[in-house]
């Protein structure tokens, strides 16, 4: 979205800068801004690149744990939360762990993440032994900051979407939790 909004700008100051040097001034100082904006992005995602796996791929650790990503006021989970409790579900069918933590907001009923993602896990045949829940991951700050409470080996693999994979693995080396990540990008 930022590159699309760049795009947008650039072309509309360049349209303006045909008329005036002032504009062609903004519109250096606009597309600066930005491409400034996208270097802890960049540095981040060059940095994970290596932690960033697949769920065929050979992984080294057996606890995944499973980041809160919305339910609606009807009880329903958002399609990127059904994405990565399918896919945490896939790693515990294919064998790859032994357990889960849901972590999520549940702060109160009509929207209780852990207890809708444990729900999704136990329809795919996960065991209910094998899914532990944290409910205060209100964020991807406090999952990271509590997955020490869960997980006293502090190693674990992350499923979330692409996008968030970065910013999850960084805050979690933040907190001391040595973490891979996997996509849960399955419906696009």
């Amino acid at each position: 979205i930022v590159w699309r909004i760049t795009w947008c700008l650039t072309v509309i100051l360049l349209n303006l800068a045909n008329y005036s040097k002032t504009a062609r001034i903004l519109e250096i100082a606009v597309i600066s801004i930005f491409v400034v904006l996208q270097i802890p992005s960049l540095v981040l995602t060059i940095k994970y690149s290596t932690q960033k796996k697949s769920v065929e791929s050979e992984l080294p650790y057996q606890i995944a744990v499973v980041f809160g990503a919305g339910v609606y006021s009807n009880g329903q989970p958002s399609k990127i939360l059904v994405d990565r409790v399918n896919t945490a579900a896939d790693l515990y069918a294919r064998g790859k762990i032994t357990s889960i933590l849901m972590s999520g907001d549940n702060t109160n009923e009509s929207h209780n993440e852990t207890n809708v993602m444990t729900k999704l896990a136990l329809e795919r045949s996960v065991p209910a032994a094998a899914i532990m829940q944290d409910n205060t991951g209100f964020d991807t700050f406090s999952t990271c900051q509590h997955i020490r409470s869960f997980v006293p080996s502090e190693k674990v693999i992350l499923v979330t979407q692409k996008y968030h994979t970065a910013r999850a693995l960084f805050i979690c080396e933040r907190h001391g939790i040595d973490a891979v990540s996997v996509f849960a990008d399955r419906s696009a």
